[in-house]
């Protein structure tokens, strides 16, 4: 997990600030910085550049899966495990171009706006911390929010490395909403589909092709689509495998679909059937 948040990591701040030199950001008037710990990194005023924004607003994929960053309300809560990140880490550049300081009370998340306010419960002792996010992941399937080691201390969840959280939106800028996808065509915060070879008992091959189907998955590239599509392509009749081009933020997405299920009970039992994690029904027009 921490190789992905490296990488992703490295290629974001990449893309902001290069490959300069040290370049701590200082304060601005009203930035409200959670600080404590002896900390050996200037304290830094959130980035809240329109570039960058725009940038960690768009879809992008890790490890074949695609995350579609949203607006936020305040007052939205989830639940989730939370787990933390720290020494590894401190110094390194997090997905909007700061400087990770494990020392301040920073978290990552896979869609939230970066620079969202949010509170972070542990469920377990009702321990509660407020932390700014300025990173994405954890790209793992079980996860919602990476905490910084002090924001994981005050929480108690040092010794443990994860426990069950409850998060709440306290404040956002809403800057980044205005580059949030309108109307993403599958959120999704899971892991990549696992495919399984077993037999095929979700239909009967005696049925009509029927107006109902199942989204397996969704990339942005072409030839990505095509290999997961093939893994598809000996279903019985009247299935069959489709691989539809949609229109997208400035960009083509590309579905992999199975048509012809004749209702919507046997298009849900070749999900189970198969554990297509992510996937979904849909109805064809």
């Amino acid at each position: 997990m921490h190789r992905l948040k490296l990488c992703f990591t490295l290629f974001l701040s990449l893309l902001f600030l290069g490959c300069a030199g040290y370049n701590p950001f200082k304060p601005g008037p009203g930035d409200i910085i959670y600080s404590s710990g002896p900390s050996t990194l200037p304290v830094q005023s959130p980035n809240r550049s329109r570039l960058m924004y725009k940038a960690t607003m768009r879809p992008y994929t890790v490890c074949g899966v695609t995350y579609y960053p949203k607006a936020a309300r305040v007052g939205e809560k989830f639940r989730g495990k939370a787990s933390w990140y720290g020494n590894d880490f401190h110094g390194c550049k997090t997905s909007n171009g700061e400087y990770y300081d494990m020392y301040t009370r920073t978290a990552a998340h896979k869609t939230l706006p970066i620079n969202t306010v949010v509170r972070v419960t542990n469920l377990r002792n009702r321990k509660s911390t407020t932390v700014r996010i300025n990173d994405r992941g954890p790209f793992v399937k079980d996860r919602i929010i990476d905490l910084s080691y002090q924001a994981a201390q005050d929480i108690d969840m040092i010794r443990t490395g994860t426990a069950p959280v409850e998060i709440e939106v306290l404040s956002l800028d809403t800057t980044a909403n205005r580059y949030a996808p309108k109307a993403p065509p599958i959120l999704r915060d899971s892991a990549p589909v696992v495919w399984k070879t077993a037999p095929d008992r979700s239909v009967s091959t005696k049925r009509k092709g029927g107006k109902w189907a199942v989204q397996i998955d969704v990339f942005t590239d072409p030839v990505k689509a095509k290999l997961r599509a093939k893994r598809y392509k000996n279903l019985p009749s009247p299935l069959h495998t489709a691989l539809k081009t949609v229109k997208f933020h400035n960009s083509r997405l590309y579905k992999v679909i199975i048509t012809g299920f004749a209702d919507k009970e046997s298009a849900q039992n070749y999900i189970r059937t198969h554990q297509l994690k992510g996937a979904f029904v849909l109805r064809n027009r």
